[in-house]
């Protein structure tokens, strides 16, 4: 019994000097291989950008730990420069004194940035922003990084979109006097005027809002332009325009910079609005917007990271949530590449880091981000289009025309012909072509036979389409993964067990809307590793006939049919529809066998 104590103290001794001895490593460890990233942004009061900011660079974080990507140890140090330049210097200042941070992911706003870049630059140390978009953010700062397009691109973007795709050949322009207004405005005047389309602009500061916004408002009334207008503003500022500009039944269309689709907008419009808070979208319904990033429309990746983000938050991702992601993954493929923290100082490691960014400077050797492509050209930035959105009940959905980028160029004759009908765009030296967006939904009626064996099932479903009417091409679909050709609308096929009808067709507003009533057999691999309690996913995976991805995109119908008052049983059925979680072409339902 004695011996027997004697060896359990003994024992005890052993582990007890084991895990003193492993914790005294791991601090150690986690000190060498700890690297400090300052994050600047609006942190307090009207906080929300900041917040966004830091969660998706939290987001990027957690996945890297998760899939090995990142082998140290990250530490963020946040700074609050309340979006003024003042502040920015201010943290700046103190970022370079306390000399920990390797690089700073920041500002938020375009004057912030310029201000704080230029000690920066002074003290060597890099910075990436994934929202200040004024042109001089980074211009003569080769310490200055982006990964959002800049606003000449954002100007000339939307000028093209306002006459190209909305057909409008007036515009009234209202603009902020500082970098990020006169920037955004300056690049769309331009372009518009060098596309045909008539201009006329007022500028505003936050000391003369209240003056020059009545006078503002009392000119549009008494001019023949007010089809039109272009708000080169900030959230706050566009928000109270708004509120004093749209109304419903107004005849007059409203465009929206980046600024726009951030919470803050909605957020100060119902501040200032209790009719937008009553009834939501009394104001913002039907707002277009110039937007970085509109998830439903965005790559696979973006649809992974979405789902988890969602997991994690509650609450679907922004664009600033997306785009400081991207930054924070751009900052650990970095700091992976460069070994930080192995046997250099901070000040070589900053240098040896600014070369990597630098160095990343074509499509080819890009990384992969969620919101597309990262690199950066000569200028440090990273030129890529925007999208555009309109606001649904104070949520920005995908407008239902696009562009996306050119990877390779047809004959000249066609080329020129789709330039001049505005199919293909050119804005610098990138040329962009018209996608069409397709929204689709599916409500599965029934799974009327399931055989595991032959790894295929029947399924009784509807399926519909909602689509820009003038696309006469939207429903023509094939099923990829069916049991024999399965096509609907121009081509449509019926066999043995299939079944298809068209339950619907109505037209208004510019909008259609098709859906029809399909039984039909699929096939699809089923995984029996945990036989008996396997869940198998029965998919019915369908593409268009003919046209690419560059072409047409199908997303996820967050409206359903609510706009249509047709209600006959089979399309009440459909009305009570949830949009399912479908990402481009495919369609997922799942049976649960056991």
């Amino acid at each position: 019994m004695i011996l027997q104590r004697k060896h359990i103290r003994y024992i005890l001794f052993l582990l007890i000097i084991i895990a003193i001895a492993g914790t005294i490593s791991f601090i150690i460890s986690s000190k060498k291989n700890t690297v400090f990233i300052a994050v600047v942004g609006p942190m307090k009061g009207n906080k929300s950008n900041g917040q966004a900011m830091l969660e998706g660079i939290q987001e990027c974080i957690k996945n890297a730990n998760e899939s090995g990507l990142l082998d140290k140890h990250i530490k963020l140090l946040i700074y609050d420069d309340v979006n003024t330049a003042e502040n920015a210097k201010k943290v700046a200042k103190e970022i370079i004194a306390d000399n920990k941070a390797l690089m700073v992911l920041g500002h938020y706003y375009s004057t912030s940035s310029l201000a704080a870049g230029k000690l920066y630059r002074q003290a060597q140390i890099p910075a990436l922003t994934g929202s200040a978009t004024a042109d001089n953010v980074v211009m003569d700062n080769d310490w200055y990084f982006r990964i959002i397009s800049n606003n000449s691109i954002q100007g000339a973007f939307a000028a093209y979109y306002l006459n190209k795709v909305l057909k409008k050949d007036t515009v009234n322009i209202i603009y902020d006097t500082d970098d990020y207004g006169r920037n955004l405005m300056e690049r769309f005047e331009s372009t518009a005027r060098r596309i045909g389309v008539k201009t006329r602009k007022w500028g505003i500061t936050s000391e003369n809002y209240d003056s020059r916004v009545d006078s503002i408002i009392s000119d549009l009334r008494d001019i023949d332009l007010a089809g039109t207008v272009f708000l080169a503003t900030h959230a706050t500022e566009g928000a109270k325009l708004v509120s004093l500009l749209k109304y419903p039944g107004a005849a007059f269309t409203i465009i929206g910079p980046d600024a726009f689709c951030s919470e803050s907008f909605i957020a100060t419009l119902n501040s200032v609005s209790f009719q937008e808070r009553a009834e939501p979208g009394y104001h913002s319904e039907g707002i277009y917007v110039i937007s970085p990033f509109i998830i439903d429309i965005a790559n696979q990746k973006a649809q992974v990271f979405r789902k988890g983000f969602k997991e994690q938050y509650k609450h679907e991702p922004t664009w600033v949530n997306a785009y400081y992601y991207d930054a924070m993954l751009t900052t650990i493929h970095a700091i992976n590449h460069c070994n930080v923290g192995k046997n250099r100082s901070i000040e070589n490691d900053r240098v040896a880091v600014k070369k990597y960014l630098s160095s990343i400077n074509s499509y080819d050797i890009g990384i992969e981000g969620i919101t597309g492509r990262i690199y950066f050209d000569e200028n440090g930035e990273n030129p890529r289009p925007f999208a555009v959105g309109i606001f649904t009940s104070q949520k920005i959905t995908s407008a239902f025309v696009q562009y996306q980028p050119i990877e390779e160029m047809g004959n000249a004759t066609s080329v020129l012909s789709d330039m001049l009908t505005g199919k293909i765009i050119k804005i610098k030296n990138a040329y962009m072509c018209q996608t069409r967006v397709v929204y689709t939904g599916v409500d599965v009626n029934d799974v009327i036979e399931l055989n595991l064996q032959n790894q295929s099932y029947i399924i009784d479903f509807y399926l519909w389409f909602r689509y820009q009417t003038d696309f006469t091409e939207a429903t023509d679909v094939r099923f990829v993964n069916s049991v024999g050709s399965l096509y609907i609308d121009k081509r449509l096929k019926v066999k043995d067990t299939t079944v298809i009808a068209q339950i619907l067709h109505k037209s208004g507003n510019g909008v259609t809307t098709k859906a029809y009533h399909i039984t039909a057999k699929f096939r699809n691999s089923f995984d029996f590793h945990e036989y008996p309690f396997e869940t198998h996913d029965l998919r019915m995976k369908f593409r268009h006939g003919n046209l690419t991805r560059n072409q047409i995109i199908y997303v996820s119908d967050i409206l359903g049919m609510h706009h249509f008052s047709d209600k006959s049983d089979k399309v009440k059925k459909i009305y009570r529809a949830q949009c399912l979680g479908c990402q481009t072409a495919i369609v997922l339902s799942k049976c649960h066998c056991q």
